[in-house]
């Protein structure tokens, strides 16, 4: 059974009342509390600017029980931006973070258009932790300035871009394996696959946590979110399926939802509710 729990933003206040409305109860997340003592649990976050919090969640699970984090948005939020620089964390750039904490095994990205986790992938530190402790999942694709990086092996069915600079020290710390096949002749690094081809299986724990960030719908899914953050091209229906299929293989030990963005024209809670639904 989870404990299903809201944050106290504006917006997830909001969002929560509107799931109550749907059947289903929310109390509010206490402050300065474990959330250990909560797992199995769901948090409805607020707005995207939020999504940083997810940081602390992850960083309260029991860290005796490895988990793999997986991360359903339109964007990586692990940009190398000036905020990072300067040793603050943000809502841009907390899964790097995030993949560094001792209990977290691997990081899967699912539905992350290509160009958001392109941008800052320019430094080898960067390029080999990606192919070392991430996985990237996309339906979408793209061009990067003015390349094209989306280099198909018909062998293995992979997309990849790898600098061979990145290819020589990823070879020589043994963090790569089993990439000589590929073809390296672009100026970054990525590794990823079709959403479609995702296995639940390739989550090598037992335990998942996952985190939704709304924006990674389409816009025609009538749940509000905030103007500034690009939605993605993800169905209703593809991402709870995504979370069933999750769901039946592995153990979801805790959730959050972020992105909920109030307006004037908030008053649908059904598609709300039914993703809350897909995980309990």
């Amino acid at each position: 059974m989870y404990t299903l729990l809201y944050t106290p933003s504006q917006d997830a206040v909001v969002a929560s009342q509107l799931i109550n409305k749907g059947g289903l109860e929310l109390t509010p997340l206490p402050e300065l509390v474990n959330l250990a003592q909560f797992v199995p649990f769901g948090i409805i976050n607020g707005d995207g600017y939020l999504h940083g919090q997810t940081l602390e969640f992850v960083s309260h699970l029991p860290s005796d029980r490895p988990v793999t984090y997986v991360h359903i948005d339109n964007h990586s939020d692990r940009e190398f931006d000036s905020r990072w620089e300067l040793g603050e964390v943000s809502y841009a750039n907390f899964t790097i973070p995030l993949g560094r904490l001792r209990n977290v095994s691997r990081v899967i990205y699912l539905e992350i258009n290509p160009r958001f986790i392109l941008d800052r992938a320019n430094t080898a530190e960067y390029c080999i932790e990606l192919l070392s402790r991430c996985e990237v999942y996309s339906g979408q694709h793209t061009t990067f300035r003015g390349l094209d990086f989306f280099n198909r092996n018909p062998e293995k069915g992979d997309w990849m871009a790898i600098p061979k600079e990145i290819l020589e020290v990823a070879e020589t710390n043994g963090s790569v394996k089993s990439i000589a096949n590929y073809k390296f002749d672009h100026t970054c690094s990525i590794a990823w696959k079709s959403i479609t081809d995702f296995d639940p299986e390739r989550i090598e724990t037992s335990d998942a946590y996952v985190s939704i960030d709304l924006d990674v719908l389409k816009s025609d899914v009538p749940i509000p979110t905030n103007p500034r953050f690009k939605r993605g091209i993800l169905s209703l229906e593809t991402l709870m399926e995504l979370v069933r299929n999750i769901k039946q293989r592995k153990n979801i030990i805790g959730f959050d939802i972020t992105g909920f963005y109030q307006n004037e024209h908030t008053t649908q809670t059904d598609s709300l509710v039914d993703i809350v639904r897909s995980f309990i």
